[in-house]
């Protein structure tokens, strides 16, 4: 029998990128009741979901952090934008400020800087996108379970009377869900040559398609293109055949689709968008400097004005963080947010430049029409386009 010196012997490995083991085990384990939480959508049973949902991710987020810490510039610029929110909540002249709102707020803008500005092994980020693969099948099997016990259907109309696809969440989410597992479908593809994910990034496209959200599907098939066809090393003959399978398929999908799915496509209309952004253009003109605080345009928006577009969101990152931070302040946050992108990148390796720009690019054109920082769903769109495009090669995968 084969024996070992005592210093020479295996050791089960017990780090992973300089944190212990058992970080990563309990990471998985708050990832994965993340993606249930989001999936079952606590607001379905009369709870309040978005703390819980926040709670969990932010969970998750820190041990990220420890498990696959920032490099030192990226932690620089994370604590800049801190620095600026908080001086706005210190100097802004809104008398209803509150602390505990801003903090709220900040939490809600830290976990996709925090997923963003971390750079897991491949084997983590493996894990990661499986979660979101799952994330919009959950989503239609828990709509389905709802839609049998008579509590809503899985297809409602929405704010221009186009029926689309839901499942146990609103349209919107179910939407950029399916576009994020696409892209994480294609990823792992890329490493592992399996084709069921590739079946499975085909099924996810037309959920996404069902589901009507036009800049979801914009921003994944931006997404798409480069990560399939310049992100890995497949064959070119399966991918020229995947691409006519897909546009037949998409073809087909699109000539079945109901009539009023596909008038919203072709609308060019804003579903309410126009109404929130002119309200919040004006209440932003009498707190210009400094805003009325992080977390606070959910608060300050009209109550009647909910009741008629049927959401509080701003849909506009840009116009949000202008109202809450102030003019200035929002223009220096959004730049350095900019910069956070690529001071990430020291000490990593870009695999593919087509997609790494694509996935950058996606966080500040989605940021023009939807919550890109306060909706997990739409944070692992351009998530998984940042890390399937770039590798940690100081911690290869164990």
């Amino acid at each position: 029998m084969t024996s070992f010196p005592q210093n020479s012997r295996p050791q089960r490995q017990t780090v992973i990128q300089g944190a212990p083991i058992e970080f990563a085990t309990i990471f998985r384990f708050i990832f994965i009741t993340s993606i249930i939480i989001l999936g079952v959508n606590l607001a379905n049973f009369g709870l309040k979901a978005n703390p819980i949902e926040k709670a969990a991710l932010i969970a998750a987020a820190v041990l990220l952090w420890i498990i696959a810490p920032p490099n030192f510039w990226s932690k620089a610029v994370f604590s800049a934008i801190i620095a600026v929110t908080f001086l706005s909540g210190l100097l802004t002249d809104w008398t209803h400020f509150s602390w505990g709102t801003y903090f709220s707020g900040l939490i809600s803008l830290s976990v996709p800087l925090i997923f963003i500005m971390c750079s897991p092994n491949q084997t983590m980020k493996t894990f990661i996108y499986k979660m979101i693969l799952l994330l919009p099948f959950l989503y239609l099997g828990i709509g389905f379970l709802l839609q049998m016990a008579g509590i809503k259907p899985i297809m409602r109309a929405d704010f221009l009377g186009a029926v689309r696809l839901s499942g146990s969440t609103l349209a919107a989410y179910m939407s950029a869900s399916s576009a994020a597992a696409v892209l994480a479908g294609i990823a792992l593809w890329s490493q592992t040559r399996r084709r069921r994910y590739c079946v499975l990034a085909s099924i996810c496209a037309c959920m996404c398609l069902l589901a009507g959200g036009r800049m979801a599907f914009a921003i994944m098939l931006i997404n798409a293109l480069p990560l399939f066809y310049f992100g890995s090393n497949g064959r070119l003959a399966f991918k020229f055949v995947a691409t006519y399978a897909a546009t037949i398929f998409g073809a087909a999908a699109l000539f079945l689709t109901a009539g009023t799915l596909i008038a919203r496509f072709q609308s060019g209309s804003e579903s309410g968008r126009d109404v929130i952004k002119e309200e919040l253009e004006y209440l932003s003109g009498f707190y210009p400097n400094w805003g009325v605080g992080l977390g606070h345009q959910y608060i300050i928006f009209p109550e009647e004005l909910t009741a008629k577009v049927a959401t509080v969101a701003a849909h506009d990152e840009y116009l949000r963080l202008q109202v809450e931070i102030g003019m200035m302040p929002s223009y220096v946050v959004i730049a350095l947010i900019g910069v956070l992108l690529f001071t990430r990148l020291n000490g990593l390796l870009i695999n593919n430049i087509f997609g790494y720009l694509s996935a950058c690019a996606s966080v500040f054109i989605f940021s023009l029409t939807d919550n890109a920082f306060s909706a997990p769903s739409i944070l692992f769109v351009f998530l998984v386009g940042i890390y399937a495009s770039s590798e940690n090669v100081k911690h290869p995968s164990p």
